[in-house]
This record gives structure tokens, C-alpha cells and sequence, in this order.
């Protein structure tokens, strides 16, 4: 089930990236373009609300950027956003003993997951070298597009699923 929304999220992104890339260079100078990152933390965020087991949120991320990986300009170094992601949304529902489900700790595993990748950025693209504010509109940026896009998107599909019966079957760690 985890493979198959990670694959599905990962197709999703295919058209998400087309829309990112087409307005993000008008966004990037005041960091908003990072309000429209949260989207790429879905595998891991829709992935543990649907299967609520431990491992479902890093194995749904790395799914979804595996795939990403072989159909974007992106390539092998998705894996490691991925990875990271993946973690950093695990993290909140390890925190939780894996019992929480509902709205609040996905949108701060969004959050959570939005600032690790803004980390990431950091690093790889030596942000150490910008403005300050710059640094701090990334990250607020990161952590709210991370909580609408990530984790408030996966309540909603999660929930429209389960209003339809599609996730009846999926007895795996669900109530």
C-alpha cells in the first residue's frame, strides 16, 4: 500500500514540478517559493496516515522520490531529500508512540519535514552565504509550506479517502 502512494505522489509531483518551476524563479528572491515545496513531504505524510505503522512515512518518501528520481531533472540526489524528509516526518509520529492521528501532527510533521529539506538546501546550496533574513524567510516559509502542503494536503486526501471506502480494506495499524 506505502509503494503504491509513494508512486502515485511521486506521479503527482511530475506536473507539480512543471508548475514549480514555471513561477518559482519569481518567488525565489523573498523565499516564497519555498511556501510550494511542501508538496514533495506528501509520500511521507500521506503514506503513514493511510498505513499508521512505523516506517510507512520514510518508506512512502523514499518510494515517491525513487521515482522522482528516474522521471525529473532532480536525479539521484532526490533519494537523500527523500531520506531526509521521510525522517524528519517519522520523527513526529515516533514521538507520539505512533497514536496520534489527527490534524496537528501532520501539520507539524509538514513543518518538521519543510525545515529538515530547508537544511538540506542549506548546506548543498551554500546558503550559509546569504542575508540573514533570507535564511529566516526559508525557513518560516519551509515549515508553513511543509504544514499546508504536506501535512494538511495528506488529512484531507486521507480523509476523502476514507469517506469513499477506499481505505476499508487497509486494516494495518488503523483503528
Amino acid at each position: 500500500m506505502v509503494a503504491v502512494v509513494g508512486v502515485t505522489v511521486a506521479i503527482f509531483w511530475m506536473t507539480w514540478t512543471l508548475v514549480y518551476e514555471a513561477i518559482s524563479s519569481i518567488l525565489r528572491p523573498f523565499a516564497l517559493n519555498y511556501l510550494l515545496a511542501g508538496v514533495w513531504y506528501l509520500g511521507g505524510t500521506l503514506s503513514v496516515y493511510i498505513v499508521r505503522k512505523p516506517g510507512a512515512a520514510i518508506f512512502g518518501e523514499l518510494t515517491a522520490a525513487a521515482v522522482e528520481m528516474t522521471l525529473t531533472h532532480w536525479g539521484f540526489i532526490a533519494l537523500l531529500w527523500g531520506l531526509v524528509q521521510g525522517i524528519a516526518v517519522e520523527f513526529v509520529f515516533f514521538l507520539l508512540g505512533y497514536r496520534e492521528w489527527g490534524k496537528m501532527p501532520f501539520l507539524v510533521a509538514g513543518a518538521l519535514a519543510g525545515v529538515a529539506a530547508f537544511a538540506l538546501d542549506y548546506f548543498f546550496y551554500s546558503y550559509q552565504n546569504l542575508a540573514n533574513w533570507y535564511i529566516i524567510a526559508g525557513i518560516v516559509n519551509s515549515a508553513i509550506g511543509g504544514a499546508i502542503g504536506s501535512g494538511l494536503l495528506a488529512v484531507l486526501i486521507g480523509r476523502a479517502l476514507e469517506s469513499t471506502g477506499a481505505l476499508d480494506t487497509v486494516k494495518t495499524g488503523r483503528k
